[in-house]
């Protein structure tokens, strides 16, 4: 796919080609920059506000960076369907009381929206993609599909959630596992019954297995996961474990997120883990959330077939980004760069400011 630059058409790739390339063959390539956001929620208060104002409003003001990036991904907080029914798994009641909430974005122009932005790849596996029944996630995947957005972690069995997607661009072929660890009843995929990719809250073998088994058709291997204690700015014990042990096991990076707010950046064996993203595109009671875009630079070096890990990542990068009334915009704010920078040092790594970027120092070891 390479740089994307202008992206007013999705790429005229078939799914097979975008889901399933080849291994490269260790040549060598050139620099690579990917992306990563947190939680985008397209429906809610939002959809009133896309009418309001026009399909191009909500990502206007970060539309260049994530456009800029040869692949961008983020999650996809909510469902993009018509369907009418809402899940079992979430009883009106404790809707009512505010201790669940459903979501649901209008078709065609969420998915739109998305992949003009700039996204390549979004995650689905998170507690909001079966808000609306097997059959909201089945029109979610349709929609996304005829928007050419590649997407990890919802199927329509559980084969197809767990299965790896793997991306091109500028000679580099880039992997995404996608698992959620909050899992609302009825939303596991089963199978023969569409639902998320799950991951228990510790360490498993299958997660090391999926791995090894991307890292067979990908030179760079991405996980997401959708984990830890919503408004928690500290990642749990077991978010700390498990990203640890998926770097060892062949992941390149880690990009975390379900929180609603930041959690650290850390470095580790060559890897990246960034624990939560927060909020990206999101409404909510705060009229100003804190949160960034996680760019992770690699270089073109040839790649040593004899090693496990087969990049080089060169610069971690984090563009503050305020998200006010619902959309994201980037800043400078001295308050907020000194707020990212404290969840970063909380997990023991530091970061200097660079030209309005928080840039993770290659030493970050407090």
């Amino acid at each position: 796919m390479g740089s994307k630059g202008d992206t007013t058409a999705p790429p005229e790739l078939e799914l097979e080609e975008r889901f399933a390339a080849p291994p490269r063959q260790g040549e060598a390539a050139g620099e690579l920059t990917l992306c990563f956001t947190g939680d985008n929620l397209l429906g809610s208060r939002m959809t009133a506000l896309i009418a309001k104002h026009g399909e191009a409003w909500p990502y206007q003001l970060v539309a260049e960076p994530l456009r800029a990036a040869d692949l961008a991904f983020g999650n996809l907080e909510c469902p993009i369907t018509d369907y009418a029914h809402s899940t079992p798994g979430k009883p009106l009641a404790t809707v009512r009381a505010g201790k669940n909430f459903i979501f649901k974005a209008p078709p065609q122009v969420s998915s739109r929206i998305l992949a003009d932005t700039g996204y390549d790849i979004v995650s689905l596996a998170n507690n909001h993609a079966m808000d609306y029944c097997a059959e909201g996630l089945l029109d979610t995947l349709a929609e996304l599909d005829a928007a050419k957005l590649a997407h990890a972690g919802a199927g329509r069995d559980a084969g197809q959630a767990a299965q790896g997607v793997v991306l091109e661009s500028g000679g580099w072929r880039v992997g995404y596992l996608a698992y959620t660890l909050i899992v609302p009843p009825s939303s596991r995929a089963g199978k023969d019954s569409a639902g998320v990719n799950t991951l228990a809250k510790q360490f498993q073998p299958a997660l090391a297995a999926a791995i090894g088994e991307l890292r067979q058709r990908a030179d760079i291997v991405v996980v997401s996961l959708h984990w830890g204690q919503e408004g928690s700015r500290h990642p749990a014990a077991y978010q700390r474990e498990i990203a640890h042990r998926t770097i060892e096991a062949g992941a390149d990076i880690v990009a975390g997120h379900h929180p609603h707010c930041l959690q650290g950046v850390e470095l580790c064996q060559g890897g990246v883990i960034a624990y939560s993203l927060g909020n990206f595109l999101f409404t909510g009671k705060s009229s100003r959330i804190e949160s960034f875009i996680l760019r992770v630079k690699i270089d073109g070096a040839a790649a040593d077939a004899g090693e496990q890990r087969r990049c080089h990542i060169s610069r971690v990068e984090l563009l503050p980004v305020w998200v006010r009334g619902g959309r994201p915009e980037p800043s400078q704010d001295s308050a907020l760069l000194r707020s990212i920078s404290d969840v970063c040092a909380s997990v023991g790594t530091r970061v200097v400011q660079d030209n309005g970027l928080l840039v993770v120092e290659a030493d970050a070891a407090q």
